[in-house]
């Protein structure tokens, strides 16, 4: 990059800069990550700012319950989700409202600061997306971003792969067998869509790109929607499906004791119909032979007298 494209960066920069502080979001086309760093744009009264812009705050919420959508999550059941990028809550909240427990990173301690003031309800902690994060394997029955992965992506292609592919590896880790997540994000060149579907495929994570209203030229919205290897099993249907596989199990047994009861009558009257009738019954014929056959030890006996 030569000097005068540095100089016309910076200056993008700062007018982007200028127009988060005086509330203006998005003015002449002018995008917040050309400031180039996420932690020093959504910092200060910037992050105020974002929090009380009543556009933002829409935005965030039809797009966070456009993720949801995606992830397909079990209806009327808690489940667990990670919220990468979760700034000042405003996507969580929507996680809050249909009763999931969440957890939530984001680069910037003012806008963690925000949410934690505002009663965010989710586990926070501060984290850039594109280094190396950790938890326990499986943790997440699913995962949401909205408007944060396309920080990670810059004019050096090395450097935003490494940064993608780390972002992937860790989530793909904490993500539970066969959970989906659903990551917007708005790119901001064309091959930027290329980099983040092929670096979730690196990362071992099958899936594709959604685009809501593709011929809208603003209004179109990039989502990266991924899923973990393996089967899909929610942990609190699968609870439920045990419990309820115990509680038959715990029945079984008498029911079966009901059962032989009911059988072994049936069968006494079915026997005593034949005996009633023929003066014997199938399964009898050995007590008829061995009785016929002491009848005759009887009847020599008579006829020879007793052995002497």
């Amino acid at each position: 990059m030569c000097i005068r494209d540095r100089v016309s960066t910076q200056s993008t920069g700062n007018q982007a800069m200028a127009s988060a502080l005086d509330g203006k979001w998005g003015a002449a086309g002018i995008r917040p990550e050309d400031t180039g760093d996420a932690g020093e744009f959504y910092s200060g009264k910037t992050a105020s700012n974002y929090q009380s812009s009543s556009r933002v705050k829409e935005i965030q919420k039809h797009l966070a319950k456009r993720a949801l959508r995606l992830l397909d999550l079990p209806e009327g059941h808690s489940c667990m989700l990670l919220d990468i990028g979760c700034g000042t809550g405003l996507s969580g909240q929507q996680l809050s409202v249909r009763g999931h427990e969440w957890t939530g990173f984001d680069i910037s301690p003012q806008m963690l600061e925000i949410a934690t003031n505002q009663g965010a309800k989710g586990d926070m902690f501060a984290q850039d997306a594109g280094c190396f994060f950790r938890f326990r394997s499986g943790s997440f029955d699913g995962a949401i971003s909205i408007s944060a992965i396309q920080w990670l992506c810059s004019e050096d292609f090395d450097a935003s792969h490494t940064k993608l592919v780390t972002l992937f590896k860790c989530l793909k880790r904490a993500l539970a067998p066969g959970a989906r997540a659903a990551l917007q994000f708005y790119p901001e060149a064309s091959q930027h869509v290329g980099w983040i579907a092929e670096a979730a495929k690196e990362a071992g994570l099958s899936g594709g790109l959604i685009i809501d209203y593709p011929n809208n030229a603003k209004g179109k919205k990039f989502f990266v929607c991924v899923q973990a290897p393996g089967k899909r099993v929610f942990p609190v249907l699968a609870k439920k499906a045990a419990a309820k596989k115990a509680a038959a199990a715990a029945a079984q047994p008498s029911q079966r004791r009901a059962s032989k009861s009911e059988m072994s009558v049936a069968k006494k009257r079915k026997l005593q119909a034949k005996i009633g009738s023929m003066g014997w019954a199938p399964g009898m014929w050995r007590h008829k032979k061995k009785g016929a056959e002491h009848q005759e030890q009887d009847q020599d006996q008579e006829e020879t007298g007793p052995e002497s």
